[in-house]
């Protein structure tokens, strides 16, 4: 027999949008779960409707109350005095109704109706992904029944990101922990580090030159961190590698990882022999894969170069290693700026290859990248070219709790760990925007 799982929400038309958002998040605590903002696809609709004036606003809002509950709150509409029902008498602000969440609600509307109960509306589907019927209590008061579909946004888990430690190098050598405390303090949940145990000389001695002295991620110093993350409750949750390390120590560095709980390895290649470092890869994956670690590329602009292969075909480099290796052997962590600088659509790139994304690297690179020096173009999420939304719709609904994202801005001109925080802070606030 249908039943009500449990309470869903409670609903309120609101005067003050800003000031409500103030007080339920910023001085009641709650979160924000997601917004639905009103698009130019009203006009095509429903062009007469007074909701046309809230193009580019948010119209209503999900606020987590805990346990699956919520507030919801309705944005009022120039002309229209309650948003919900309409009553003539109604000053637009206050309860607007309650929600209660159904397992199978055609049947349960089945069962409502052989027990005599009015239906206000026949069952209807709604933009956040659940469908809902209405009935009255004996007061009047609205009662929305919700069942959940496999899409619903009351259900999806909040986007989790974590930051690249390369470009927190120098940060990290002068206050390591600080650093940690500030980044989780800051919504950041979880930290891609590096190690440079067996790399060359000459990659030791770059890194070195970032922070004048070591890079900090050698062996002995990395074991200590991590130890600090762990306490902290800041795991990490990938590793980029130098592929030196997987000539002869790739069986240690798959023990290392799975010791402390680190999921994946990333190599990154400059000036390389692609057909070589597709062997390298091949070996080293055998190793690793009992180890519980995935290997993953992460691409520059100089992976989407094109070449001819031992075919005789013209693609790109990247495209190389996805056709000479299988997924267990590499998966790809996608760098959204590099992609953009390379001239490459990367929203179409994700869509085409997300079976084998394992990670997404949020980078963004200014506006007139194309004229601006290499160093020069980086900056913070949301501030230049890279159109996170539709970097974060191209990945489908049954990918969403699988990709990992990791943010990664190479360099700063003002302080790049509260740069590293708002990008986070952005990206998350994006991903609770839904366009309708």
């Amino acid at each position: 027999m249908a039943r009500v799982l449990g309470f869903s929400h409670l609903a309120f038309n609101v005067q003050d949008w800003d000031a409500s958002m103030d007080f339920y998040c910023n001085k009641l605590g709650l979160e924000k779960m997601f917004e639905l903002v009103i698009s130019d696809k009203i006009k095509e609709v429903l062009p007469d409707h007074p909701s046309v004036a809230l193009i580019g606003k948010s119209a209503m809002v999900y606020i987590n109350t805990g346990n699956g509950t919520f507030i919801e709150l309705f944005r009022p509409i120039p002309g229209v005095t309650d948003l919900t029902t309409g009553g003539p008498n109604y000053d637009g602000r206050g309860f607007a109704h309650l929600s209660l969440q159904i397992d199978d609600l055609e049947s349960y509307m089945e069962m409502l109706r052989a027990r005599g109960v009015a239906i206000d509306s026949d069952i209807s589907s709604g933009p956040d992904g659940t469908i809902q019927a209405w009935v009255k209590d004996p007061d009047g008061n609205r009662i929305e029944l919700m069942e959940y579909k496999e899409d619903a946004l009351q259900t999806r888990k909040p986007l989790q990101i974590g930051v690249n430690a390369m470009s927190l190098i120098k940060p990290m050598k002068e206050d390591f922990e600080g650093v940690v405390k500030q980044l989780k303090e800051g919504g950041i949940d979880y930290l891609e580090v590096m190690s440079d145990w067996g790399a060359k000389k000459e990659t030791i001695d770059f890194y070195a030159s970032l922070t004048g002295g070591s890079s900090g991620w050698d062996i002995d110093n990395t074991v200590k961190r991590l130890e600090f993350m762990n306490a902290m409750d800041f795991p990490a949750k990938g590793a980029f590698i130098f592929d030196e390390v997987l000539l002869d120590q790739a069986e240690a560095m798959g023990e290392y990882m799975a010791e402390h709980g680190i999921g994946y390895a990333v190599l990154s290649f400059f000036d390389y022999d692609v057909y070589e470092k597709i062997e390298l890869i091949r070996k080293a994956a055998a190793i690793l894969k009992p180890f519980g670690v995935q290997l993953c590329i992460h691409n520059h602009e100089h992976d989407f170069m094109r070449m001819v292969d031992r075919d005789g075909q013209e693609k790109y480099v990247m495209d190389i290693f996805l056709e000479q290796l299988t997924a267990d052997e590499l998966m790809l962590e996608l760098d959204t700026g590099w992609l953009l600088y390379a001239g490459v659509d990367y929203v179409e790139y994700i869509r085409e290859h997300i079976e084998r994304v394992h990670v997404i690297h949020l980078k963004d690179i200014c506006k007139d990248y194309k004229t601006a020096a290499r160093e020069d173009i980086f900056v913070p999420c949301g501030k230049g070219a890279v159109d996170f939304r539709a970097v974060l719709d191209a990945v489908p609904l049954e990918h969403r709790d699988r990709v990992l994202y990791v943010l990664d801005q190479d360099a700063s001109e003002a302080a790049i760990v509260q740069d590293q925080i708002e990008s986070v802070r952005y990206i998350k606030e994006l991903s609770k925007r839904v366009v309708i």
